[in-house]
């Protein structure tokens, strides 16, 4: 069911139009839709790539050599092998000194903002610092930072000078924390010694001393005051507003290979240590510029918000926004305090014009019955953006019944492997109930069947060709080990991404769950996505979570609960359950237990933890516990006696 159609002005003055134009132009080409713009770019992938880095008028410094080098596979072929840039250079690039570059809000209401001279001769006070500290390309400068606006102020510092920027967002716990920060070996760490959340100011001194005492490799430490809180001192620290009083000295960018590491990001598995996965400065940037500035249509001088902390790779994304001269729009904590609407709030007053949440908050929103549209000015957002996890049909009708009827709402599908997406939205096309709008432009993706062959059912999302923001390695695997056993453990030129997806008729996706979580009863592939769809609009339940556990030769469906309120699973809920899937699915969807449970056991990003519970009530070895927000809840999942028979 299409639930909404771009008009001919949205669609004429869009980037992605403009840029279907040019290439029209530049080739004589005609493209009757978009799908035939998308078959030329992964066709033509070097022509693709390097149009786009002129489209879009990123500063490279230096221009030789191949777009493209085909390597012995995947992982060895490379983009811009000799090309040269400078990333913070591209995102302070705005001669408009005088707009804002960002804005912060914190949960507190407490309001900051940044011009693009202010945040300039920040980055280069703290750039020269470093300099003058010793540090030089390739060390990694590690933030322990909630969202504010002197992290992104620390990442541009870092990057400008070629350094590695690593982060967690405070809430994590100090193993977790040193399960990350101790594999890479910091020679910087930057803190902050309080953050709000919940209507709780939270002190993480405690933590960051027994933190900074177990990485013996730091040289330098830094604390920033919250904003518009007191400074509070740190023992061994160096205030960050005492670097920002020293002169503004003249700054230099130094150009560094387009694939130069940018930052490392962490795997958020509970199987193993996390993994550190390296991505480009030149992949990362122009990537992320791609699907800002084409595929969400953010233009000069707009708003454009994400609720993340520095912890997920969406941090990472928003901030490229500044490569746009866009105004990158910042909330630090609870989104549901002090009210529950109040991230609406901070929309109205920003007037900002696209944001971002992840699914499980706009399905908290629908599912407590929120009412946006008439109860705030929402007449300068233009595209409402959806990702983390599955955003299931009921969701995308509560956004245009109940927030606004004329809005973009992309739901994106990607992943901090990459740091982008494989699917996302488009401002030239409508938007169907449940799908996900289209395959990015350079992304080679297909759905694959178990012999790796182009299947129109539901199969395997894959990639079969390289993009610039492939990661470039995995930090200390030594021959690419882990990276290959990652993606391409069958086929060394077939990136496997993990998810269970299909594509549909309007050339869109439909994602139904990581297939690596994928359900198979009697050796039937079932998406776990399928069944909450169902399940979570059930108006006694709050939220579930679905596991296959292996049952006497075979596997069987287990589904946990969490009922709202005061409510119980009662015999008259269990049926309501049964006739929903009965009625929507099929018999082999059906649970062969449900059981009901206080929570759902979750990742600092909102994602459910499946595979979690799965090892859990197969009695297998949980490591890694520090990247589950609310681990307290996983001891009710153990020996549990329904499970037994």
């Amino acid at each position: 069911m299409k639930l909404w159609q771009p008009n001919k002005d949205r669609i004429t003055n869009s980037a992605m139009y403009k840029f279907q134009n040019y290439i029209s132009q530049k080739y004589d080409l005609e493209f009757s839709n978009y799908e035939d713009l998308w078959k030329w770019s992964v066709e033509k992938k070097e022509d693709f790539w390097s149009d786009l880095l002129s489209f879009t008028q990123l500063k490279v410094q230096d221009k030789k050599g191949k777009v493209f080098e085909e390597g012995s596979d995947f992982i060895n072929s490379t983009f811009f092998s000799e090309y040269s840039l400078n990333y913070t250079e591209n995102l302070l690039n705005n001669t408009n000194k005088k707009q804002k570059a960002i804005v912060f809000c914190s949960e507190n209401k407490d309001k900051v903002s940044w011009d693009w001279q202010e945040l300039e001769e920040k980055t280069f006070q703290l750039a020269n610092y470093f300099k003058e500290k010793g540090l030089v390309k390739g060390d990694r400068v590690a933030a322990y930072m909630p969202n504010i606006p002197e992290t992104i102020c620390a990442f541009l510092a870092a990057a400008s000078i070629g350094c590695i920027f690593v982060s967690c967002s405070p809430d994590f716990g100090v193993a977790g924390v040193l399960d990350r920060f101790s594999q890479v070996n910091p020679k910087v760490l930057i803190v902050c010694s309080e953050y709000f959340y919940g209507g709780k100011r939270i002190d993480v001194r405690d933590k960051i001393t027994q933190i900074a005492k177990q990485l013996p490799t730091l040289k330098i430490k830094i604390n920033f005051a919250y904003p518009k809180q007191k400074d509070i001192p740190l023992l061994g620290f160096v205030s960050g507003e005492d670097i920002f009083k020293r002169t503004i000295s003249a700054f230099d960018y130094e150009a560094f290979p387009f694939n130069h590491p940018l930052y490392i990001l962490f795997s958020s598995g509970t199987t193993s240590a996390p993994k550190c996965i390296t991505h480009s400065t030149g992949g990362a940037l122009l990537q992320h510029t791609k699907e800002l500035q084409l595929h969400t249509d953010v233009k000069e001088g707009e708003k454009i918000f994400f609720y993340t902390t520095c912890g997920w790779m969406m941090w990472n994304w928003l901030v490229s926004a500044l490569a746009s001269k866009a105004t990158v729009c910042l909330y630090d904590g609870s989104p549901f305090y002090p009210h529950m609407s109040h991230l609406w709030e901070y929309i109205t007053e920003s007037e900002i014009y696209i944001m971002g949440l992840g699914a499980k908050i706009i399905d908290f929103y629908r599912s407590k019955k929120v009412e946006i549209k008439n109860s705030y000015d929402l007449s300068n957002l233009k595209a409402i953006l959806s990702t983390a996890s599955v955003l299931s049909e009921e969701c995308f009708e509560y956004i245009y019944t109940d927030v606004k009827s004329d809005v973009h709402l992309a739901s994106m599908s990607g992943g901090t492997d990459i740091v982008s997406c494989f699917v996302l939205g488009n401002p030239m096309l409508p938007v169907y109930r449940g799908e996900l709008q289209c395959a990015g432009l350079g992304m080679d993706i297909d759905v694959v069947d178990g012999n790796e062959k182009t299947t129109s059912n539901k199969g395997e999302l894959v990639c079969k060709t390289p993009f610039p923001s492939k990661p470039i390695y995995f930090w200390n695997d030594e021959n690419n080990k882990k990276y290959r056993k990652a993606y391409f453990s069958k086929n060394p030129n077939l990136w496997v991404h993990g998810d269970y997806i299909k594509k549909t008729k309007n050339n869109g996706y439909v994602i139904y769950g990581r297939s690596d979580a994928t359900l198979n009863p009697s050796g039937i592939r079932i998406g776990t996505a399928e069944i909450y769809r169902y399940v979570n609009k059930i108006s006694e339940i709050e939220e579930s979570l679905v596991v296959g556990q292996s049952w006497d030769g075979d596997v069987r469906i287990i589904l946990f609960v969490k009922m709202t309120n005061q409510n119980k699973l009662s015999t008259f809920v269990k049926e309501k359950i049964e006739q929903e899937i009965r009625k929507n699915l099929t018999i082999k969807h059906l649970p062969k237990k449900i059981i009901a449970v206080p929570d759902i056991p979750k990742t600092h990003n909102g994602k459910i933890t499946e595979l979690t519970v799965k090892k859990i009530i197969e009695n297998q070895e949980i490591k890694n516990l520090e990247t589950i927000a609310n681990p307290e809840c996983l001891g009710f999942y153990k020996n549990l006696q329904e499970l037994q028979t």
